[in-house]
């Protein structure tokens, strides 16, 4: 179980781990989840990760000391597909108890492999219009002139809208023909990117 979710599984195992006493942190690293994480689950579903009954073990990573005979085997084993903090959790250490073993065996640890991120969307570049004079009269008429086949108000103005104003007898509306530059069609784009007068 990685990431942040609850599924049935890691309840299942979150329950069977504080049963037998782990620590937030062992059950944390266990489960591929940060210790807050658990803790709040703990709470959410009633289970206690306080002090444990008498006689029970509580399950606690060794932070150093004698390593067995039988842990510096596994160790070599485990390292050469594993991390230490992968490692780590099988043996019961902390990742740094590993490292500094492994350093003394001369032992080199599988590094763990960056997540790759997606590639950014490159934006298309902006086409460069020229500089055009500034429109006539006529042309910014024309340009403002509401086109009955395309014009919208607020309310249906989409997406994919050009967002041309166009005033007409008091209320403002838009060209809404379908949007190719920017926020306009190719008509008010070349307008818009004119050099002002």
């Amino acid at each position: 179980m990685t990431g942040q979710a609850w599924d049935e599984p890691g309840v299942a195992a979150l329950r069977r781990m504080v049963d037998e006493g782990a620590s937030s942190g062992v059950i944390a690293a266990a489960l591929g989840l940060s210790r807050n994480a658990v803790v709040g689950k703990c709470h959410r579903l009633g289970l206690r990760l306080g002090p444990i009954a008498p006689g029970a073990s509580r399950v606690c990573l060794k932070r150093g000391g004698d390593w067995s005979a039988a842990e510096r085997r596994r160790l070599r084993d485990l390292a050469a597909t594993l991390g230490a903090e992968a490692i780590a959790i099988k043996l019961g250490r902390t990742p740094a108890a590993v490292r500094r073993q492994a350093t003394a065996m001369g032992v080199s640890l599988a590094r763990a492999r960056p997540v790759a991120k997606p590639a950014k969307a490159v934006k298309p570049a902006r086409p460069v219009v020229a500089d055009l004079p500034a429109p006539t009269g006529e042309e910014r008429a024309a340009a403002f002139a509401p086109f009955a086949d395309h014009h919208v108000d607020l309310a249906g103005l989409t997406r994919g809208c050009c967002r041309w104003p166009i005033d007409r007898d008091g209320a403002t509306f838009y060209c809404g023909a379908a949007r190719t530059r920017g926020p306009y069609c190719d008509r008010h784009a070349a307008l818009a990117r004119r050099a002002a007068a």
